[in-house]
């Protein structure tokens, strides 16, 4: 893939993730386009790299502001069950936020998309797990990932997905059937 031709969206760019993606993106893409609604990280994480910011949950009014976007990195949702719990409208916010997301990427011919899953999605199964442990989540932010996976799995063939799932030894990272195979970093 040419980065250097690529305009990216970043949803939770002020998280964690979100900005250290942005900072390594940041002199590879044509432009950084966030959208943060800053309720666990901080605006000062995003304005070194951000070319475009934009302060709302990830809804599709919010999402439709962002034009000519070619990949979409979705952290824009509670990144730990501790997180989810604190707001009581997680769980619709978390499946309907990931539905904006699917809907603007078919709707915008954005070509790829990128979300962080959990291995919450795998409950109090044996460690290690792998992409063809049994999922079987717990809780409901683990519910919340595995919805958000499948509604990625069932969306028109022309949007490339990707997601990954944190786990205690490294990253599982998963590619739908229009990417390279399955890659496991232990």
């Amino acid at each position: 893939m040419r980065w250097s031709k690529q305009k990216v969206l970043i949803t939770g760019a002020a998280g964690f993730l979100g900005s250290a993606l942005g900072r390594q993106l940041k002199e590879k893409v044509v432009g950084i386009s966030v959208l943060d609604d800053l309720s666990t990280g901080a605006k000062e994480n995003v304005t070194k790299f951000a070319d475009e910011f934009v302060r709302e949950r990830v809804t599709t009014s919010a999402l439709s502001r962002f034009k000519d976007i070619d990949i979409v990195f979705h952290f824009g949702a509670p990144s730990s069950i501790i997180l989810f719990e604190r707001n009581p409208n997680s769980l619709a916010e978390t499946v309907e936020g990931m539905k904006a997301v699917l809907d603007y990427c078919q709707s915008s011919h954005v070509r790829k998309l990128v979300y962080a899953s959990s291995s919450s999605v795998y409950g109090k199964t044996m460690i290690p797990q792998s992409e063809e442990t049994l999922a079987a989540p717990i809780n409901e932010y683990g519910v919340a990932k595995l919805c958000c996976e499948h509604m990625a799995r069932i969306r028109p063939e022309n949007i490339r997905r990707v997601w990954t799932r944190r786990r205690p030894k490294g990253w599982i990272l998963q590619c739908d059937r229009n990417l390279s195979s399955k890659l496991e970093r232990k």
